[in-house]
C-alpha cells in the first residue's frame, strides 16, 4: 500500500528573519573591537620596538616578522572605523571612499600576512633542508627585504585602482 501524501505549499515570506540580531550585537562588537584595537596597537608597537631597539641577530625571518608587525598595525588602524560603524547603529556615516579604503586595507592586510607567514615557513624549510650555499645566502637579509618590498608594492598597486575608482557602492546595504 503506498501512501500519496501531499503537503500544502508553504508560503515563502519575502523577508526571512535573521538568526543574528544586529542591534543586540552592536555594543558588544564595539567593545570587543576596542579591546582588540588596544591590545593590537600595544602588542605590535612593542614588537617593533623589540625588533628595532633591542640588539638581536639580523636575519631574513626578522625582516619578515617586522613586515608582519607593520601589516598587523595596518589592520589595527582599520579597527577604529569598525568601532565607529557599530557605535552609530551599524551605519557608515563617514565618506564612502573611506569605507572602501578601509575595507580594502583590511583585506590587503590579510593577504600580506598570509604571504609573509608562508615566506617564513619556506625560509625555515630552506634553512633546515637547503644546501650549505643556500643557507649562507638565506642568512643575508637582502633577499627577504626585496621580497617584502615586492609584496607591499604589489599589494598597494592592486589596491589603488579600487580606491580611486569612481564607482562607490552604498556601504549600508
Amino acid at each position: 500500500m503506498s501512501a500519496n501524501i501531499s503537503h500544502p505549499a508553504v508560503p515563502v515570506r519575502a523577508e526571512q528573519p535573521s538568526c543574528v540580531d544586529n542591534e543586540t550585537l552592536r555594543v558588544p562588537l564595539a567593545v570587543i573591537y576596542s579591546v582588540i584595537f588596544v591590545l593590537g596597537l600595544v602588542g605590535n608597537l612593542l614588537a617593533l620596538w623589540v625588533f628595532f631597539c633591542v640588539h638581536c641577530k639580523k636575519n631574513s625571518v626578522r625582516v619578515f616578522l617586522i613586515n608582519l608587525a607593520f601589516a598587523d598595525l595596518l589592520l589595527v588602524v582599520c579597527i577604529p572605523f569598525r568601532v565607529h560603524y557599530h557605535s552609530v547603529g551599524n551605519k557608515w556615516t563617514l565618506d564612502p571612499r573611506l569605507c572602501k579604503a578601509v575595507g580594502h586595507l583590511f583585506y590587503m592586510n590579510m593577504y600580506i600576512s598570509i604571504t609573509l607567514l608562508g615566506l617564513i615557513s619556506i625560509d625555515r624549510y630552506m634553512k633546515i633542508y637547503g644546501s650549505t650555499k643556500m643557507r649562507r645566502r638565506l642568512q643575508s637579509t637582502t633577499w627577504s627585504t626585496v621580497l617584502c618590498a615586492f609584496i607591499w608594492t604589489t599589494a598597494f598597486a592592486l589596491l589603488l585602482p579600487f580606491v580611486i575608482s569612481n564607482k562607490i557602492s552604498d556601504p549600508n546595504t
